[in-house]
């Protein structure tokens, strides 16, 4: 082997004398008219003896239609070489392209450069990742979420609160095909949806997530190296060191992976999880995958975008709800407002749509308050604002802007009948009769009169103490907080709580003692549980 100008290198890496000579390897694996003809292996012979065809012309190189001339032959057509041609570009460690003329050098081009510094990049997984999730918090985006969570580790990450929340999930956790990898996946989610850290997670129906596919992962990962990689380079070579071509090359492949880290992030998260179920029944899961989706454009595209629009499309998620579901249920799945009851909490309500796996997800509080604004002006049911007993407002049959609805304590829904017979009650009684006047001659009679109403005593501005015992039903533990603990705490007061929870029955120990006190302990250090038989 003629060693001579230190080309050894470039022929056995890009020519041929080994199973790993990159044009012979290419035609190879591609087969066909490639293995055939040798098409990749004579195009990099033919550049490298027009790289060679003078003595002193250091500078010599190919063009085009004299590659065609040296290589081409009865049965190939042009459009295989020059494909052949753009594939070698990007596999040949030698090969230097200048002014559409082509040439086998002795220093390796920016494709072996590139290969090095990847596999040490490999290297930082760490900074493999920290670049991943930069591009997945640029492709999440969040509107029209009101809530968005990158990564959560465990179930403390995600607020338990009624607000729908997308949670975007780490690679690690990508979707596949294989039994056991969606099982892994399922049992996380599963976990996120039951638990919100230190307690159990309510408001589980505000949950979506979107998951990346296993595939889709690899080739963010190949991505995001050839873009460090390529940082790196241009980095080290900035101030010179590379020929003006290799450096224009150079930022041009810069500028695509800078493009196409993003486009990858996009193309690998299509898959969508939220939960669902039955009334009584556990809690499954509603899962989706999109295919044959657009490719990515910046401020157009998003993974919060992507997901609201599939949940609207399947109706998992409305902007409004017909209210005969409200007042009437859907059929033997669920009912909310069971028959003989004659109101309805509008905060309740709300509750259960954050809640409730089986129910509708709800854009949000507007689009309750739609449903109520629809139902009120057809008569449906009524608005009103009170404590329950007595109100203060009733709206009925009117058609009124949803803003007027809002959803607070004190908002109740009435059955239409309830609200006619408190409106009645509201209507103000006729005026007493005038006096009659006395008849002449019967002025200096005595005139009998009532003595004036007493009038109550007013109630004292505050109280500087109020002492509250009662027992309640664990199952409304959140309604006494919101009906008297909030009110208390927002007028101002200091409000101390004290708690004596009694539970008999069969009671695992492990339970007790490994969950139950140290939730307890971890609340106040004062607490205190007391087991026994």
């Amino acid at each position: 082997m003629d060693n001579r100008g230190g080309y050894e290198s470039a022929i056995l890496s890009d020519i041929g004398g080994t199973a790993e000579s990159k044009a012979p390897y290419l035609d190879r694996v591609t087969g066909g008219d490639y293995a055939r003809h040798c098409i990749a292996a004579g195009l990099a012979t033919s550049i490298f003896m027009y790289s060679h065809s003078g003595a002193l012309q250091r500078a010599a190189s190919a063009e085009r239609p004299q590659l065609w001339l040296a290589t081409l032959q009865p049965g190939i057509v042009p459009a295989l070489a020059a494909d052949a041609l753009d594939k070698l570009q990007k596999r040949l460690w030698y090969l230097e392209v200048r002014e559409g003329t082509y040439r086998i050098d002795s220093q390796p081009n920016l494709n072996q450069m590139l290969i090095t510094r990847a596999d040490a990049i490999r290297q930082e997984p760490e900074t493999i990742r920290d670049r991943v999730k930069m591009a997945v918090e640029e492709v999440a985006g969040q509107r029209p979420f009101p809530g968005l969570k990158i990564w959560p580790k465990e179930p403390g990450y995600l607020p338990n609160h009624r607000v729908l929340t997308l949670a975007v999930l780490d690679p690690d956790l990508a979707w596949g095909s294989s039994p056991a990898r969606q099982q892994k996946v399922q049992a996380f989610i599963d976990d996120l949806l039951n638990s919100a850290g230190s307690t159990f997670r309510r408001f589980k129906n505000t949950l979506v997530f979107a998951l990346p596919t296993e595939e889709g992962v690899r080739v963010i990962d190949d991505t995001a190296v050839q873009l460090l990689a390529l940082e790196a380079i241009h980095h080290q070579y900035r101030s010179g060191g590379l020929a003006e071509t290799q450096m224009e090359e150079l930022q041009t492949r810069l500028d695509q992976a800078r493009k196409g880290l993003p486009a990858a992030v996009w193309g690998a998260y299509t898959v969508i999880i939220a939960p669902s179920g039955s009334a009584g029944g556990d809690t499954a899961l509603w899962i989706k995958q999109e295919y044959g989706f657009p490719g990515y454009r910046p401020g157009e595209h998003s993974l919060a975008g992507r997901a609201w629009k599939r949940l609207m499309d399947e109706q998992r998620l409305l902007d409004r709800l017909d209210p005969r579901l409200v007042s009437e249920g859907k059929g033997d799945q669920w009912r909310l407002w069971p028959a003989e009851e004659e109101r309805l909490s509008v905060a309740t309500l709300w509750d259960y749509f954050c809640s409730y796996p089986y129910l509708p997800m709800l854009t949000g509080p507007e689009a309750l308050q739609q449903t109520i604004a629809w139902g009120v002006q057809r008569g449906l049911f009524a608005y009103a604002l009170g404590d329950g007993e007595t109100f203060d407002t009733i709206r009925l049959g009117e058609p009124l802007p949803s803003g007027d609805f809002a959803i607070v304590d004190g908002a109740w829904l009435l059955r239409p009948a309830l609200a006619e017979r408190l409106r009645k009650k509201e209507e103000p009684s006729p005026p007493p009769p005038l006096p009659t006047p006395p008849e002449v001659g019967k002025e200096d009679e005595q005139v009998t009169t009532q003595p004036p109403p007493t009038v109550p005593l007013p109630l004292p501005a505050a109280y500087r103490r109020v002492v509250i015992e009662t027992p309640v039903d664990w199952r409304q533990w959140y309604d006494f907080y919101q009906a008297v603990i909030k009110p208390l705490v927002e007028s101002g007061a200091e409000v101390r709580v004290q708690l004596r929870l009694e539970a008999s029955g069969e009671i695992d120990a492990n339970l007790v003692d490994l969950s139950v006190k140290e939730s307890v302990v971890q609340l106040n250090p004062r607490g205190r549980v007391e087991a026994g038989d």
